[in-house]
């Protein structure tokens, strides 16, 4: 069930915004871009904390466009980064790669592209790192017991698949998508918890980390849409509160041209059989 009575506030300095919904938030900011070597190690880091805006609203859609600012001397002078964050009332359908999707009311579209970059080897990859908080324990009424909610479910091999922010009766869910397509040619992206740091008894911010290919034109693209995880009906009626399981954001990786999402999630694990194969390639040559 989406929520109707949402606020989105756009940052008119960088691409750090919040969705509000009967006065509970859920904002996220991006924080930096990262080159990591073969053994996971940053090679290169660019602080993503000085940006150019443009922010307009026609009718229901309010868009902004922040380009960030690097520094002539750097080594990265000549990569550009750009980040797009666009807010509807209403549902709308967008292009992403050559799919379209459907996003729906009071979503946040992101959409960050990445192109230039000034790789220090031919085996480097580039991590966008995105920063939020969460809850340190989320719990809801589900077939009238308090039942814990955990923010993150992650598949086997450790990677994240859905993102769960709950806030009184309002989850902010998210699914993230394990492929890339990058420069024309499908590939594997992971989505990683980075780092997790204690705020206080109620709250932690956490950096997820999604890897990015070595690419000379990459996109990510997200949305984030608030969701109600419960109804009016009380314990005491016949019908129990529902748990309202529906994904609200999802995030992929373009680079180029885009082949059809669906097809890639039947092969996640050939996939990674490939990538680990040429790593460990990759290594015995060295």
């Amino acid at each position: 069930m989406f929520t109707d009575n949402t606020t989105f506030t756009p940052n008119n300095t960088s691409p750090s915004s919040t969705i509000k919904v009967d006065g509970m938030e859920f904002g996220f900011q991006i924080i930096a871009i990262q080159e990591i070597g073969l053994n996971d190690e940053v090679v290169k880091e660019l602080l993503t904390n000085s940006w150019s805006s443009n922010v307009s609203t026609v009718n229901s859609l309010t868009n902004a466009i922040y380009q960030l600012k690097i520094d002539n001397s750097s080594v990265l002078a000549s990569t550009t980064v750009t980040a797009y964050i666009s807010f509807s009332t209403l549902a709308r359908t967008v292009l992403f790669g050559n799919q379209e999707l459907i996003v729906n009311p009071n979503s946040i579209k992101l959409s960050v592209s990445i192109s230039n970059w000034q790789y220090s080897s031919n085996i480097g990859t580039i991590r966008l790192l995105l920063k939020t908080d969460i809850n340190n324990q989320q719990l809801v009424q589900q077939d009238c017991k308090q039942t814990e909610i955990e923010s993150f479910s992650f598949d086997d091999l450790g990677d994240i698949q859905y993102l769960r922010v709950i806030k009184d009766n309002i989850q902010f869910n998210g699914r993230f998508l394990d492929f890339a397509i990058a420069d024309g040619r499908s590939t594997y992206s992971q989505t990683l918890l980075i780092n997790q740091t204690k705020l206080d008894s109620d709250l932690s911010t956490v950096i997820i980390g999604i890897t990015l290919p070595q690419c000379q034109a990459c996109e990510i693209d997200p949305d984030f849409t608030p969701l109600l995880v419960g109804d009016s009906v009380g314990c005491d009626s016949q019908t129990p509160i529902k748990w309202k399981m529906i994904v609200g954001i999802v995030v992929g990786v373009v680079g180029g041209a885009c082949a059809s999402i669906f097809i890639f999630q039947g092969i996640k694990k050939y996939k990674r059989y490939r990538i680990l194969k040429a790593k460990s390639i990759a290594m015995t040559r060295i």
